[in-house]
């Protein structure tokens, strides 16, 4: 989500934008080399486990933003990031969240949707 949705005013080529993007595809290339190299895959369990443990730690890091105070906007609870992004065509906030929530889940069963194909050609 963080690739659809980066944190800076201005886009490509600007370095913070560039900076943004980089930063974020090494943590997906560096999921993605170890569920390669250890042999790892998910299964259907594991994106509901997933859903539901994202689901306790958004109401938890919208505590920790509430007690924080403004500006602490911890997975942008409170205001939506800067810049044209996803998020610009949601509602505004706080609505934003059901919107985001929604398109969390969809990105889920569509990463998974590939295992999901694997399987059923395994059978």
């Amino acid at each position: 989500m963080s690739i659809l949705t980066p944190d800076v005013l201005f886009g490509f080529p600007d370095i913070f934008y560039i900076q943004n993007q980089i930063g974020h595809m090494m943590i997906i290339l560096g999921v993605s080399y170890g569920m390669i190299l250890d042999h790892q895959r998910p299964y259907l369990g594991d994106v509901h486990r997933v859903l539901i443990f994202t689901s306790i730690l958004l109401v938890i890091m919208y505590g920790v933003n509430y007690l924080l105070g403004h500006p602490a906007n911890y997975w942008f609870l409170i205001e939506k990031p800067i810049g044209d992004n996803l998020m610009s065509l949601m509602r505004p906030e706080p609505f934003h969240i059901i919107d985001l929530y929604l398109a969390a889940i969809a990105a889920c069963y569509l990463l998974y949707i590939p295992f999901y194909i694997q399987d059923k050609k395994a059978k």
